[in-house]
């Protein structure tokens, strides 16, 4: 799919916004890819996205995470084999702060250390 094909996935969702999960498990989309979603789930009442399986890493997830900051509709996020480590696992745990809508997160797989952990777990609690 890549980014090319993200932007026509998501310039057809501005027209059809009766869209509400969005799963892109390994689509070859990298940190590029992140806005163009980021802007759907800023704009769009999307509740599942999943980006499993794709090389987003840590400036995909902070890219992403703009939009997580303005949604308030989605419930799923899974970033399950990503490759964000532990600096994406701080950027996610920041914008727990900022969404009370999410629900269920996925991050198996993206080898985060009890550093990473342990921010999570602290994003939670706030």
């Amino acid at each position: 799919l890549g980014v090319e094909g993200i932007i026509m996935l998501t310039n057809g969702m501005k027209i059809n916004q009766a869209i509400q999960g969005l799963t892109l498990i390994d689509c070859k989309l990298d940190s590029q890819a992140m806005p163009y979603i980021s802007e759907r789930l800023a704009s769009q009442k999307i509740t599942h996205l999943s980006v499993s399986r794709n090389d987003i890493g840590e400036e995909g997830v902070r890219r992403l995470v703009d939009g997580l900051k303005l949604t308030d509709t989605l419930q799923t996020l899974d970033l399950n084999q990503t490759k964000i480590g532990d600096p994406g696992a701080l950027i996610v745990a920041g914008a727990f702060k900022e969404t009370k809508s999410l629900e269920v997160i996925h991050l198996g797989w993206n080898e985060i250390s009890d550093k990473g952990a342990i921010a999570i777990a602290e994003g939670l609690l706030n």
